[in-house]
């Protein structure tokens, strides 16, 4: 039961909290990271939910 999306994003969301948001910041800043605007958060939990859904209708067959 802890195989999850929910799970998954809270291990992420818990990850960007220790290191904080601000030094995320600091470093697209300092490599002016191209893809700064798509590699958020909401950009992971879309594609978080959208493998859990593939998986699963692989593995609930």
């Amino acid at each position: 039961t802890w195989l999850t999306p929910v799970y998954v994003l809270k291990m992420y969301r818990d990850h960007i909290n220790l290191i904080g948001e601000s030094n995320y910041e600091d470093e697209f800043n300092l490599w002016n990271n191209p893809n700064h605007d798509k590699n958020t958060y909401n950009f992971i939990k879309i594609h978080v939910y959208k493998r859990f859904k593939l998986l699963d209708s692989f593995w609930l067959q």
